[in-house]
């Protein structure tokens, strides 16, 4: 929505006239062969529209986000297509935003307008500076990589509202999202995971979302996570970090269609003896619920797996008032 309407439809588009864009630059990245990259030629201001090669889209994306100036709040607006990467997206300007708006709209998830396939060896994305956003992506992984990987120094990343279709075809595999070294305060919410290709008798010996233990006072809450296709995952979320929160995801052990077999959690939730751990919903078996982090009687409430709510094995909180 633009606040001065009228004006001609071969006008630039003053980036600080977008409802909703603050007080930072707008900057749009599209392939170069799109319509959308045609329509914005005539209407974005110079140095504000980046030609991505669907190919070798990280060098128009990374220069977009070269582009931006820490703690300005600009955006990276990215445009629907399909972009290949050669290297990571490396997001190092602190309160910056890549974002799709084409993807929004899903209440978990996003919807595959935008669908970054990344480069082998590398993660999709690389975060190494604070308070930085990235949403509305359908983000393939390489082979046995992170998706997303948040760095030092990347405090309180809003990482929301994406699709993770984890591709897994060999060898020990990744996290979709992995908080390592000095990253505090992380807020991962409303993302869909799930192991997409491959899979069977593959495992991820960390959480399919993983904080480390300098991510202190992270909240993961409203996530999806499935495995499935005789995939493995040690941990559906993990976090070593203190006083962390997980809350209202869903993880299960799905099946993978016809006869490829289900997946298996071996915990769907873990923390340390300070997390929380509240609301949330794991269909996996009656032992994968939790690995017994936390501490007895003031970590868990109202969690379920079917059969127990805490580590002590207490009944599950739902089951107990449809029995009484």
């Amino acid at each position: 929505m633009i606040k001065n309407r009228n004006i001609a439809k071969d006008a630039f588009i003053d980036a600080s006239k977008i409802a909703g864009a603050g007080d930072g630059e707008v900057y749009y990245v599209a392939i170069n062969t799109s319509k959308a990259y045609e329509r914005l030629k005539g209407q974005v201001p110079s140095g504000h529209l980046f030609a991505a090669s669907a190919a070798k889209a990280d060098v128009a994306i990374n220069a977009a986000l070269s582009a931006c100036v820490a703690d300005r709040d600009d955006k990276v607006i990215v445009m629907p297509g399909g972009y290949t990467l050669t290297a990571t997206i490396t997001m190092s300007k602190s309160t910056t935003h890549l974002i799709c708006p084409a993807g929004l709209g899903c209440e978990v998830g996003a919807k595959n307008a935008c669908r970054i396939t990344a480069y082998a060896g590398t993660a999709a994305i690389t975060i190494t500076a604070a308070s930085c956003e990235v949403a509305g992506f359908y983000l393939k992984n390489a082979n046995s990589s992170l998706t997303i990987s948040l760095g030092a120094g990347s405090h309180c990343t809003h990482i929301h509202h994406n699709h993770f279709p984890l591709i897994w075809s060999s060898g020990a595999q990744k996290p979709a999202i992995q908080s390592a070294g000095t990253a505090t305060m992380q807020n991962i919410e409303r993302n869909y995971i799930f192991n997409y290709t491959g899979g069977q008798s593959l495992t991820c010996a960390d959480g399919l979302i993983h904080i480390d233990a300098d991510g202190y006072l992270s909240r993961v809450c409203n996530n999806i996570i499935q495995v499935g296709a005789g995939g493995i995952a040690t941990y559906g979320i993990h976090m070593s970090c203190s006083n962390g929160l997980i809350a209202y995801n869903v993880i299960t052990e799905s099946g993978g269609g016809g006869t490829a077999p289900a997946g298996t959690v071996t915990a769907a939730v873990s923390g340390t003896a300070s997390t929380s751990f509240v609301g949330n919903r794991c269909a996996v078996s009656t032992s994968g619920f939790s690995d017994a982090s936390g501490s007895t009687g003031v970590s868990y409430t109202d969690n379920t797996n079917g059969v127990t709510n805490a580590k002590s094995g207490s009944a599950d909180i739902m089951t107990a008032q449809l029995e009484t």
